[in-house]
């Protein structure tokens, strides 16, 4: 039926929007199979490999997608792949391979649909869980040593999905080509420092990579990049490896190539946050050969951008030229768990939601727990958790910055199941004071009623205070003699 609505459409059978009307028809039929399988317990590999397949069919003319349907099928690809009561064992890279497709035709229908950066936060975070559930259950089909290829996508995407030991270092790098013929200087790639392994304290145990290109992103505002999507995700036990905040003796790299139109433009690297673009914590090495090296303290997804394009801040550059931003920069989105999944439970996920702002000389640090797992908690989420802070110890937003998230005490559906029932994460943090007096004063107010009043006011759940407030800097260190509170 879809192949035939195509056909139709190109021979002016049926109009652009007669096509259009009975794609959303045959897709509400699919959509509303899927929901009433899974609700019924009946996913299985089988139906959930048809389905995404037929999804990816039918998303393949972005002419044929609105907005809308974007929406609806990225969740449908996030309820197949999310397999909510772990009833798939995995999936297979060819069923990997048409999700991903699916991802990639709704980034491409994004490209044209001009969408507020609120819309297109909405997409990329329904992107990034996409990806972290395909890693964990494409992963979970794989043994040690073994490679999930998903080569060209239908040419929207390229993604590999690897498991390796701890000791074989296999992990640590990789490369791929953005299409079958592709030189050497148009593929992807990545090296983690040779340290990583320490620095990131990595657990004996097999690691798994999704390394993952998207050559037709969408525009980020006013900004078009000049290059494909590119996301390194790991992970180790079903959970994204932390590694934001950690003192890497060495920075990550990932290797862009510029799509063959912008060789001879000057990129520079950025991450993709949320419905926005920042350089924060990111800078560039260009290469001869027509790509460009992205030096970074995470892993999340990154692009490139015309040089100058994007400050520090994550703001487009004024169009005049400007001095930078002096606001704190905004967060890398956490990357999304399996549930339909963030890439940072995912990923990038214990993400600094202040960039890389400086420590004051005096300051206020504090570490909470909340009932969220990193997929729940987006950058949107760790913006009111600072919002809410900020309320309580009466300071600006800029003043109150996340410098670690970490997931912890995580429940599973069973001993060697994938699935994520409950969660939390535990967020480190401080406050900066002008002085040693305003920051006892601050201390004091972090009390855990009032932090709880001020998070229900931003949509949070109650936290559970892990450590207490206590005061840094200044003539002395805190602790509850300068307004430690238990």
């Amino acid at each position: 039926l879809i192949l035939e609505v195509d056909s139709q459409a190109r021979d002016t059978t049926l109009t652009p929007a007669d096509a259009l009307e009975q794609k959303e028809a045959i897709f509400a039929k699919l959509e509303a199979a899927a929901v009433a399988v899974n609700t019924g317990h009946a996913l299985s590999q089988g139906y959930a490999c048809t389905s995404l397949n037929l999804a990816r069919t039918l998303s393949a003319d972005a002419a044929h997608l609105t907005p809308v349907l974007v929406d609806r099928l990225l969740d449908h690809v996030g309820l197949l792949v999310g397999d909510e009561h772990a009833t798939v064992a995995s999936l297979s890279p060819a069923c990997a391979a048409s999700a991903l497709a699916v991802i990639a035709h709704a980034l491409r229908a994004t490209a044209s649909h001009n969408r507020t950066a609120g819309a297109l936060a909405a997409v990329v975070t329904r992107f990034e869980a996409g990806m972290v559930a395909t890693l964990r259950e494409t992963a979970a089909g794989l043994i040690a040593g073994q490679a999930g290829e998903m080569g060209q996508a239908w040419n929207v995407s390229v993604a590999s999905v690897a498991r390796h030991t701890l000791a074989g270092r296999a992990w640590a790098s990789a490369a791929l080509p953005i299409d079958a013929n592709a030189p050497r200087d148009h593929q992807v790639g990545y090296v983690l420092p040779t340290s990583f392994a320490s620095d990131a304290n990595l657990t004996d145990a097999d690691v798994t990579v999704l390394l993952a290109a998207f050559p037709s992103p969408p525009a980020f505002g006013d900004i078009t990049p000049l290059a494909p999507i590119v996301t390194l995700l790991l992970e180790q036990k079903g959970a994204h490896v932390p590694v934001q905040g950690l003192p890497l003796a060495a920075r990550i790299r990932v290797t862009i190539p510029l799509s063959p139109a912008h060789r001879a433009t000057r990129g520079m690297c950025v991450y993709v946050a949320g419905g926005s673009l920042s350089s924060s914590g990111v800078s560039t090495e260009e290469n001869d050969d027509g790509s460009v090296t992205c030096l970074t303290t995470h892993l999340t997804s990154f692009t490139v951008v015309p040089r100058g394009a994007v400050q520090d801040d994550g703001s487009p550059a004024p169009a005049g030229g400007g001095s930078p931003s002096t606001a704190t920069p905004s967060p890398p989105p956490p990357t999304i768990v399996a549930s339909p999944g963030t890439a940072d439970e995912q990923e990038e996920e214990e993400e600094d939601s202040s960039g890389d702002a400086t420590l004051p000389a005096t300051y206020v640090e504090m570490a909470v727990r909340l009932p969220l797992s990193l997929l729940d908690f987006t950058s949107e989420k760790q913006n009111g958790f600072r919002q809410g802070v900020a309320s309580v110890a009466d300071v600006t937003l800029d003043e109150v910055a996340i410098t670690a998230v970490r997931e912890v005490a995580a429940r599973r559906f069973s001993a060697n199941s994938r699935r994520l029932l409950a969660s939390s994460v535990e967020v480190d943090f401080w406050v900066a004071a002008s002085s040693l007096a305003n920051a006892q004063r601050i201390a004091a107010k972090l009390d855990v009623a009032s932090l709880n009043t001020a998070l229900a006011a931003q949509d949070l759940p109650a936290a559970e205070i892990v450590r207490a407030a206590s005061v840094q800097g200044g003539s002395q260190s805190g602790g509850e003699d300068s307004g430690g509170l238990a």
